[in-house]
This record gives structure tokens, C-alpha cells and sequence, in this order.
């Protein structure tokens, strides 16, 4: 019984810590992203250089700690080709664009950076440090669900978030039957870069 209060919370305590640490790391840069302006499509590329470095950061600092970071474990390295996908996407969205070429790249640039940032804090240290407590299976719903209330804040509308939340689960399912989070950040990317056919 001790026990199991105990693991609740752990859990509870990682998971507020996790939502404190993603409202701070992301809100102010998805704040600026969503602005749609050439002006805020520079300062996203800016805020998103520093999010990448402290990504680095913290990779580098869990690699000290846990002496490896197997969520970006992959066997057959030929899988990451699977990311010409978004980027040959991303090429055809500034060659249609009508705007400016420099607010459409500095805005590709920026969602590239952010969704591997988001994917590597959710499905890579989160869920990881949940396997540690509870099951693998569980630590994968509870790590989607965050992704999904995470994102409440600014998608409001009911359809629009039961879309999403099944995109979520999806990105769940590819972190837990391959153990790493490649193919989830490869479609994470190609879903985000595809918004720029509707800028």
C-alpha cells in the first residue's frame, strides 16, 4: 500500500514538474509562432536557436546521468531518411508561398525546431523517467495525455482538440512500439510544415 502511494506520487510530482518546465519552455515561442507576421517569423527563429540550445543542454546532462539516451536509439539508420519527407514538404510550401521567402523559411525553421523540441521533452525525457516508475504501457498514456494537455492552451476549440488528441495517440503508439521517437517527430514535423500551404 506504501508502496503504491508512494509510485502516485512520484508520478504526480514528475508530471506537475513536467508541465510547469513545457508551459515556460513553450509558451512564449508558440505565442510568437502562431503570430503570422514577418516580424514575429524572425523572433520565433531567434527564440526557437535558444530552445534548440537548451535542448542540447539537457540531452548532454541526461547522457551524464543515465550514460545513454535511448529514446534517439535507432538500429537501421536508413529509417531517418524518413525526414525527407517533411523537409521535401517544407520545400514545395516556399516555392508556393505568395509572401516573403525569408518569413516562410525563418517560419519553417522555427516549427522544425519546435516539434523536436516538444517530441523530446514529452515522448523522450518524460516518458522516460515514467518507465522508470510505472509500467512501459502506462508511462506511454500518461506521456500522450500530457502532449495532448499540454496543447489545450492553444487549441480551444472541442474539434479541433479531439483532432489533435488522436494524433497524439498515434505519436504514442510509434514512441512505444519503437522505442524511440524518430517516426513520431518525422510525422509531427510533416503535420506542422503542412500548415504553411494555408498561411
Amino acid at each position: 500500500m506504501k508502496k503504491n502511494i508512494l509510485t502516485i506520487i512520484k508520478v504526480l510530482v514528475l508530471l506537475g514538474t513536467w508541465l510547469f518546465i513545457w508551459n515556460h519552455y513553450n509558451y512564449e515561442f508558440i505565442q510568437q509562432i502562431f503570430g503570422y507576421t514577418e516580424l514575429v517569423a524572425w523572433q520565433s527563429v531567434q527564440i526557437s536557436v535558444v530552445m534548440l540550445i537548451c535542448t542540447v543542454v539537457c540531452l548532454f546532462v541526461w547522457k551524464c546521468i543515465f550514460k545513454q539516451i535511448s529514446f534517439l536509439h535507432i538500429r537501421k539508420k536508413r529509417y531517418l531518411l524518413g525526414y525527407l519527407i517533411p523537409i521535401a514538404l517544407f520545400f514545395i510550401v516556399c516555392l508556393t508561398y505568395q509572401g516573403s521567402s525569408a518569413y516562410i523559411f525563418q517560419w519553417g525553421l522555427a516549427f522544425f525546431i519546435l516539434s523536436f523540441s516538444q517530441d523530446i521533452l514529452a515522448f523522450g525525457f518524460l516518458q522516460t523517467l515514467l518507465e522508470k516508475i510505472v509500467s512501459y504501457k502506462l508511462a506511454a498514456v500518461l506521456a500522450t495525455l500530457m502532449f495532448f494537455v499540454g496543447h489545450i492552451g492553444f487549441f480551444p476549440m472541442n474539434m479541433v482538440l479531439i483532432f489533435y488528441l488522436g494524433g497524439f495517440v498515434l505519436f504514442g503508439i510509434l514512441r512505444y512500439k519503437n522505442k524511440h521517437i524518430y517516426f513520431l517527430d518525422m510525422l509531427h514535423m510533416t503535420f506542422n510544415i503542412s500548415r504553411g500551404f494555408f498561411l
